[in-house]
């Protein structure tokens, strides 16, 4: 191998090796977001609820229906 196709493979390498970075980094962001946006909907739905059941019990009504 010549000097030059010694350099051109280091950097074929290096552009790679950080792709490689980039391309690992989509997925774990995509699975995060969607966490993170699961997460706010159970709170929120568990709050209503929550909300539901303390009305119907101010009110009287059974918490069952």
């Amino acid at each position: 191998m010549t000097l030059n196709s010694l350099e051109e493979h280091e950097h074929a390498v290096t552009l790679l090796y950080h792709s490689g970075h980039i391309i690992a980094i989509i997925p774990q962001t995509f699975v995060y977001g969607i966490y993170a946006v699961l997460v706010s909907i159970c709170s929120y739905t568990i709050s209503q609820r929550l909300d539901v059941k303390d009305l119907q019990r101010e009110h009287g009504k059974s918490c069952l229906a």
